[in-house]
């Protein structure tokens, strides 16, 4: 009986028990965590790895699966990637995902079959009901577009207070921004903190962002970023900063001023005017500039010229920010005035509406200096050695000195000879001091006989070109000879009379004739082929210029009778010599030094008397004589003479008959016995003269 109590009570007490842990393990709750990685899973009680209520949970007792419709992630495995226990009944399970979550996905979480137990060794189900949870929505929101704006007139430039509006939209529902969620930069400094604020206004994906432009703020590009959270609090990506569509905004509160490139032209007559960016005639950006925008002026000390006109003549755009302005002066410009150029009150805008200032500090060119050089002196030479006028001939080196009024660059010199021009090109230029500057070149025997001459083309440093200069201001010149000089005349003459002869005492005179211009001969004279005696002591005295030329000297008792020759040494101006001349001219008679006296050979007196002794009234006295040498005979002239006495008385020489028989040296006088003659002896005197005029013997 006892057997069959404790069968019945054991039996009943199985039941119990089977009654009491009936149910499951279940899975009460799951929650996910932000980033998509961990899901915390909580059992209705203390679960465990094995039947025996022991062993923790391991990461394979967990099937991982994702669910829902539009989804895009996909889970990177089944079996958690990791899991850590919380308490007995919470786990925490990793796991990891491809794709971004965009909000239509659900994890679920189920034990395996057979791996979870209970303290009663109950195993979970695979099929729960509390165990999906959805993943949170992972897409960054993003900026779609993004413009910005000023109320300026252009829009893309502000100047200060100006509304500066940035316009963007986003690809979903964003959280109304505030605070920085957009910061705006000025040049790329961030705004001075001066007490303005980003004002914000929208809703949705579409919004706006504003601030109010200052005087402080540093000119140039305004930029931006936007910083912005999707109603899941996915914050908007760093790529979505820059503007995507519309332009960009300017910010421009300088006024528009002239860089330092103002430039003249060298005709001054006009100036370029560079301004540092572009430039109208409205504000908004509009209209090009026009002549009356600008003032002009001429300044500087010691200038000369001045201003036509104080408004440019005409105006040509080369770009918006360069001007090409002309304009008139008065007088020639010395290089000491400048041309001031201001923009007119109001006149000249910058895109941002900014007025130029008439004030400015790099608006001034210097004008070109246009006074023309000149040449005050011109003078040309020649080294030749013959200082006897200027003359050149090959070899000789020509030198073309020029001064001008003012510094000038190397001259260029064209050099004639002949007026052909010099085929020796090698024309040395040398800058000798200040102002002055010389030319010089090697005469050649190929160069054309005639004047030197020459053109000389010279500039300032200013590039002002001087009218070519083709004359010398002092009349020197250089004429250019290589022919050797030759005598066509060579005569010899006395101031005796005849001139072929000569007697002690007398001027012997050479007279030379050239066919070109020579300097002073030097000529050796000699007597019967003997040099003169005392030659060191004798003077011989020249005359003469150009093409002729005399050399005299005087005879002497000690020269050598004979005839008189000549030596004859010359050279041309251009220092050429002419081949030594000891010759006459042909057909010229040559001069004879004659210092002996000239005497009677024979001499007779007879009548025709029958007796020709005695001679009575009509009887015809004659004198026969004969001369040693020529003498001179011409009775008429006196050049001999015969005086006849008869009885000591003279007889009248108007009676006299003079003859010279045959031209020789024999001579007669013959007169008529008159009546009224003295009776007595006749008795005669000879006065007479060779051709030297030497006096010969009265006889």
């Amino acid at each position: 009986m006892l057997r069959f109590l404790q069968i019945i009570f054991a039996f009943f007490a199985c039941l119990f028990a089977s009654f009491a842990h009936a149910s499951n393990p279940t899975i009460t709750g799951t929650t996910i965590n932000s980033a998509n990685s961990e899901l915390t899973v909580t059992f209705s009680e203390n679960v465990f790895n094995t039947t025996s209520g022991s062993g923790n949970l391991q990461a394979a007792d967990f099937a991982l699966s994702i669910t829902g419709v539009g989804g895009v992630a996909t889970i990177g495995s089944a079996t958690p990637t990791s899991i850590v226990k919380t308490s007995q009944t919470v786990w925490v399970l990793g796991f990891s995902t491809s794709g971004i979550a965009n909000g239509n996905e659900s994890i679920e979480v189920v034990p395996v079959l057979n791996s979870i137990y209970d303290a009663a060794a109950d195993a979970a189900a695979t099929s729960q009901s509390s165990n999906t949870v959805a993943l949170n929505e992972k897409v960054l929101p993003t900026r779609n577009t993004a413009t910005i704006s000023s109320n300026n007139s252009p829009a893309a430039v502000a100047k200060a207070g100006s509304e500066v509006t940035l316009s963007f939209t986003s690809s979903e529902t964003i959280q109304t921004p505030s605070g920085n969620d957009v910061v705006f930069k000025s040049g790329g400094a961030a705004l001075h903190n001066d007490g303005r604020v980003v004002t914000y206004a929208g809703s949705g994906n579409t919004w706006t962002a504003k601030y109010t432009t200052h005087a402080s703020d540093t000119d140039g590009n305004v930029t931006f970023t936007i910083d912005f959270d999707d109603l899941a609090g996915n914050n908007i990506g760093a790529a979505s900063a820059g503007v995507t569509s519309g332009g960009n905004i300017t910010f421009d509160d300088t006024k528009p001023t002239i860089t330092g490139t103002t430039t003249i032209n060298s005709a001054n007559s006009l100036v370029t005017v560079t301004f540092a960016e572009d430039v109208y005639n409205a504000t908004g950006g509009s209209g090009d500039l026009q002549a009356a925008d600008f003032a002009l002026s001429i300044t500087g000390v010691g200038g000369v010229a001045t201003i036509g006109s104080a408004t440019p003549t005409s105006i040509v755009k080369t770009s918006q920010t360069v001007w090409v302005l002309g304009f008139s002066t008065s007088g020639i410009a010395n290089g000491n005035e400048s041309i001031e150029v201001v923009p007119v009150l109001n006149s000249i805008y910058d895109q941002a509406g900014n007025a130029a200032a008439t004030s400015q500090s790099s608006n001034t060119a210097t004008l070109n200096e246009k006074v023309l050089p000149t040449l005050t002196t011109v003078g040309i030479a020649s080294d030749n050695a013959n200082t006897d006028g200027p003359w050149a001939t090959a070899g000789d080196i020509i030198t073309l000195t020029v001064v001008s009024s003012e510094t000038i660059a190397e001259p260029v010199v064209t050099f004639k000879s002949g007026s052909v021009a010099i085929t020796d090109t090698s024309i040395a230029y040398v800058n000798t001091t200040g102002n002055t500057w010389t030319a010089k070149y090697t005469a050649d025997a190929s160069d054309t006989e005639g004047n030197v001459t020459f053109s000389v083309a010279f500039q300032d440093a200013s590039g002002n070109v001087g009218s070519p200069e083709p004359n010398v201001t002092d009349s020197s010149t250089v004429r250019f000879d290589k022919t050797a000089p030759i005598l066509t005349t060579v005569t010899l003459s006395t101031n005796n009379s005849p001139s072929t002869h000569a007697k002690t005492g007398r001027v012997v005179t050479l007279t030379i004739a050239a066919n070109d211009s020579i300097s002073q001969p030097v000529v050796t004279f000699s007597s019967g082929g003997a040099a003169l005696n005392n030659a060191s002591s004798r003077t011989i005295t020249y005359g003469g210029s150009g093409t002729t030329h005399t050399a005299s000297y005087i005879t002497d008792g000690n020269d050598t009778e004979g005839d008189v020759t000549v030596s004859i040494d010359f050279k041309n101006h251009a220092d050429i010599d002419g081949s030594t001349v000891s010759a006459l001219t042909t057909g010229q008679v040559p001069v004879v030094f004659d210092k002996t006296l000239p005497t009677l050979g024979s001499v007779s007196i007879s009548s025709n008397n029958s007796t020709n002794t005695v001679a009575t009234s009509g009887n015809t006295v004659t004198l026969a004589f004969t001369a040693s040498e020529e003498i001179h005979k011409n009775h008429v002239a006196g050049d001999y003479a015969v005086t006849f006495k008869s009885g000591g008385d003279p007889i009248n020489d108007a009676t006299i008959t003079y003859k010279n028989p045959g031209g020789g040296n024999d001579f007669t006088a013959t007169y008529t016995v008159a009546a009224g003659d003295t009776g007595g002896p006749v008795t005669f005197s000879i006065a007479f003269k060779d051709l030297a005029n030497n006096d010969g013997a009265a006889d």
